[in-house]
């Protein structure tokens, strides 16, 4: 009776687990104050602090260069280089971000159980700590990408840009 009642237990656990994460509602509509072309993925935590997350420079570089892309003349070439690593990097945070929820679930699960495996449980951590390796990885990748696809001169009037908007944000101080 008691294997019948811990896998009743388990599957309650999953179910409650997914449907938890399913229908929470989306925070980041409006992440790091503009609107970021991965806000749906719920990928990452808005930051108080000064130094950006990997995330936060990411989806700001892609949001920079796809509103400035008249002033940068970016060819429709760099337009769909942007955009097919921006999905990719995408689809990387997804996936990611799935990979360390179900480690979670599976060692609360775990956790859950009368004689938890420790061994097991390191494991899980050790998946979910990947996971962020590969998460890591993929945005530096594809900001050094995204920066690579335009040319010097590009990359010089984005810096002008740039810094006459930080200036004017600032009200000339």
């Amino acid at each position: 009776m008691k294997p019948l009642y811990a896998l009743k237990t388990g599957i309650f656990t999953l179910a409650a687990g997914f449907f938890i994460l399913a229908f929470q509602p989306n925070l980041k509509a409006d992440c790091h104050g503009k609107q970021c072309p991965l806000k749906n993925y719920q990928h990452h935590e808005q930051s108080d602090k000064e130094i950006p997350s990997l995330c936060e420079k990411f989806c700001s570089k892609v949001d920079f260069f796809m509103r400035h892309r008249t002033e940068l003349s970016l060819s429709e070439e760099q337009i769909r280089d942007i955009q097919a690593k921006s999905f990719e990097v995408k689809k990387l945070l997804i996936e990611t971000k799935a990979q360390q929820d179900v480690a979670m679930l599976e060692l609360y699960q775990e956790l859950h159980t009368p004689s938890p495996n420790l061994e097991k449980m390191k494991s899980l951590i050790d998946k979910k700590i990947e996971s962020k390796r590969t998460k890591s990885y993929g945005l530096i990748e594809g900001l050094v990408a995204i920066k690579k696809y335009l040319s010097e001169e590009q990359m010089a009037k984005a810096k002008e840009i740039y810094w006459q908007e930080k200036y004017s944000s600032h009200g000339g101080h």
